[in-house]
């Protein structure tokens, strides 16, 4: 079997079995109706009808856009910037290009492998997101994300900001895994997502994700990172700062995955890198060493398996009747799978392992955003309003409400 590769993640292709993916008409607006008693108190007696805002919140990067739109419109490093000197003081905090712009600050990364853990640089960053977006939090609802096998706090404590902190008159959350199937504009298959923070092989049946199936390793974009920064001082061309970023963009425009390592080490061309401070480095190994890592774990140290046998791993643990959804639609998400040759690699090792048939490998060109494009889609489905958690609904039962809603 073959892999295929999509131009857009914006199929409306979605089962008539799954409550909250049901066609609708052309007519449908991607807006949320909100209830005067629900909304701002300017709403003064009408209904108001405000699109619902979409927050991917990654370790890397923190998305937010509105729902019905093809991209995020605010994209910002997962990253709160402070004063070296003085108070811990988050709500004061440096984000988004304040951060480039601001000397003489630490970073701290209030998210590690897709769970919150410091949730007042969160609230900082989400206060700066919607102030992009130029809206009250109070008039829109907002569907959030949830990574596979989190903690159930950490859902707890979303809803409680949401509610709480920034008065959102509505929220949804979902599984960051199924948006991502969503996004693709299937119900049913696996889904590897490699972002920054940790990658996943999640099985999802009819929209559900399994957890008991999910097979997950701590190796992702912040580990390739790490490793880049080691080869390049080994062959002495490390340099004296560390801009955000700055190793993101040498991934995206140097390295690429080579489909035979060893020969590649052979015949690399070497490529010059221009840094911010207008001095140039030489890059050639590195270029394929760094994302070997997601197929070789054990370059970096790592027992783990890399991404083909996790996807096997987690396939022989389904069921005899997901087995044939689960090879047939394997559907590659998240940042650290946009290097070039990694779907024809992960495709061509996959059918070297997997039974007779193969494999089908997905590829959509804006796989680094398909989380949000999953979210964008199914909070926009007329068909999915009576399923938001109301301010309402959290007053009378408390963050307990996310249970019977949710999941």
């Amino acid at each position: 079997m073959g892999q295929e590769k999509k131009k857009s993640s914006k199929s409306k292709n979605t089962s008539p079995d799954n409550p909250k993916l049901k066609k609708t008409s052309k007519s449908s607006k991607p807006k949320t109706e909100l209830d005067e008693e629900e909304s701002s108190p300017k709403a003064k007696g009408i209904v108001k009808y405000t699109k619902a805002v979409v927050i991917d919140v990654g370790t890397g990067y923190l998305k937010t856009g509105f729902a019905g739109a093809d991209a995020p419109s605010c994209v910002i490093p997962s990253v709160v910037g402070l004063a070296r000197k003085g108070p811990l003081d988050y709500k004061h905090g440096y984000v988004g290009r304040e951060i480039l712009e601001t000397l003489d600050i630490s970073h701290v990364s209030p998210v590690h492998n897709g769970i919150v853990t410091e949730w007042d640089a969160m609230e900082r960053l989400w206060e700066y997101s919607f102030k992009t977006l130029g809206i009250p939090s109070e008039e829109h609802a907002v569907l959030l994300c949830d990574p596979p096998l989190s903690p159930t706090t950490n859902r707890e404590k979303l809803a409680e900001i949401m509610f709480e902190s920034f008065s959102t008159p509505a929220m949804f959350i979902e599984n960051q895994s199924v948006l991502s199937m969503y996004s693709y504009g299937r119900t049913s298959g696996l889904v590897l997502e490699c972002g920054h923070g940790c990658s996943y092989a999640v099985p999802i049946d009819d929209g559900h994700y399994i957890p008991s199936y999910t097979c997950r390793a701590e190796y992702a974009g912040r580990s390739l990172d790490l490793y880049l920064q080691k080869l390049l001082q080994e062959s002495g061309k490390g340099f004296s700062f560390d801009k955000l970023g700055l190793m993101d963009d040498i991934k995206a425009k140097c390295c690429y995955v080579a489909p035979d390592i060893d020969i590649e080490l052979r015949v690399c061309d070497m490529v010059q890198y221009k840094l911010p401070d207008g001095n140039y480095i030489s890059l050639g190994n590195e270029r394929s060493l760094c994302p070997e890592v997601l197929f070789q774990p054990n370059l970096i140290g790592s027992l783990e398996p890399g991404l083909p046998i996790m996807v096997m791993n987690c396939i022989n643990k389904c069921d005899i009747r997901l087995k044939s959804d689960m090879l047939q639609n394997i559907l590659i998400c998240g940042g650290s799978t946009m290097f070039s040759g990694l779907p024809e690699r992960l495709q061509s090792e996959l059918n070297q392992i997997a039974p007779c048939g193969g494999t089908t490998i997905v590829a959509s060109q804006e796989r680094q955003n398909t989380v949000w494009l999953g979210g964008s889609i199914l909070a926009s489905l007329s068909s999915f309003q009576s399923l938001w958690i109301r301010r309402k609904d959290y007053e009378e039962k408390g963050p307990f409400v996310i249970y019977r809603k949710c999941f």
